[in-house]
């Protein structure tokens, strides 16, 4: 009887496969995760191709965004290795069953799997020999004896149990090192604003901030404040001028940057949840026309941003919700004209890049969508 300690491949590979499913499982699905519902994945079935187990799960969270968790044990070798990745879905599913049934290969080859992320790997900071020599790895360590391999196995055990106990640190960290994808529910990449050049992002910036400046008007003739006619005349000139392909000089921008600023209401000036509306409405021709001027994307997000915060502050007029409330964030993320919102924005960027010499048709089109009827909370 030799003096060491050695299990065997199909041993080791039983024991890890056996923490999957007494820890690993369990701990995720305590944290909103499902079995996968796209076709033909694997979920602890053996496979011979991998020559291990694997599994497949999922869940949505704010309504579009599709986080994929993977797990896997291959015979011959240490490691439970666990991937993560996440994509924006264009059209938001109503429930993650919506997707039973789908080919969901897409979302596991390039340019999808490029932004996965495995646990206790690709999330470590510096060196890779650091974070091998020193840091806690999904990894059966080191052993000689029966007992010493218990021990191992048990290290691993309650260092998973932890990790996926604790699962949306590790989905902070991958929004830290990655971008999200945009795609539709096959997995098939979406056109976003990245994709559309200068004149296209303005473009986009003046039909979404037209659709703002409807609830400016209605604010407007209520309050008897500011003037709706500056805010049309800016976009109106901005997309004349971008039509022409000629953008307006640093000079006017500045001029009109202004303007706006001179009929930009105070909300503490107003004891009215439309003011804040009409806020939203002011700062979007104003991040529109900073983008002119600068040329930076972030003015564009700035845009997108105060379309969705004016959703976000209808959705919670009409239904009078508060923060307090169960399920705050999930109700607005799943509220219809939350999806229908995305879907517009979707085919407005699809449509200015096939047809990219419309400009003023596009506006015309576009801007006449209402965001929606602020006379309902009247």
């Amino acid at each position: 009887m030799g003096l060491f300690y050695r299990a065997t491949d199909k041993e080791i590979l039983k024991d890890r496969n056996k923490i999957i499913t007494e820890v690993a499982i369990p701990s995720l699905f305590k944290n909103g995760l499902v079995k996968s519902p796209f076709l033909g994945i694997w979920f602890g079935e053996y496979d011979k191709n991998i020559r291990g187990y694997s599994y497949e799960l999922c869940r949505l969270s704010k309504g579009n965004l599709l986080e994929i968790l993977e797990i896997s044990v291959l015979k011959g070798e240490p490691w439970i290795k666990i991937h993560i990745n996440i994509f924006i879905l264009g059209q938001a599913p109503k429930h993650i069953e919506d997707l039973k049934g789908i080919d969901g290969i897409n979302f596991h080859l390039p340019p999808n799997s490029n932004t996965k992320m495995r646990l206790r790997d690709d999330d470590y900071k510096g060196p890779p020999l650091f974070y091998m020599l020193f840091l806690p790895e999904h990894k059966l360590g080191t052993y000689f004896t029966k007992s010493g391999y218990e021990s191992e196995l048990e290290k691993l055990k309650n260092l998973i149990k932890s990790d996926l106990e604790n699962i949306d640190s590790f989905i902070k960290r991958w929004h830290e090192l990655h971008t999200p994808l945009v795609t539709d529910w096959e997995g098939n990449p979406l056109k976003n604003v990245k994709h559309l050049n200068s004149h296209q992002k303005v473009l986009f910036a003046c039909i979404l901030s037209t659709r703002l400046i409807e609830n400016y008007r209605i604010f407007s003739l209520k309050f008897g404040f500011g003037s709706t006619q500056v805010l049309t005349n800016i976009i109106d000139n901005v997309v004349d001028s971008i039509s022409k392909s000629n953008l307006k000089s640093l000079e006017e921008i500045d001029k009109m940057i202004v303007e706006i600023e001179n009929i930009t209401p105070d909300t503490e000036d107003f004891d009215s949840v439309m003011v804040s509306f009409a806020l939203d409405a002011c700062v979007s021709v104003t991040s529109t026309s900073q983008f002119l001027k600068e040329l930076d994307d972030k003015w564009i997000e700035g845009v997108k941003v105060c379309t969705f915060d004016s959703l976000d502050k209808f959705i919670q007029e009409k239904l009078n919700l508060t923060p307090d409330d169960i399920d705050f964030e999930l109700k607005i993320a799943n509220h219809e004209i939350m999806k229908k919102e995305s879907l517009f924005q979707q085919n407005l960027i699809n449509e200015i890049l096939d047809n990219r010499n419309d400009k003023k048709d596009i506006f015309l089109n576009f801007s006449k969508t209402p965001i929606f009827d602020l006379g309902e909370l009247e």
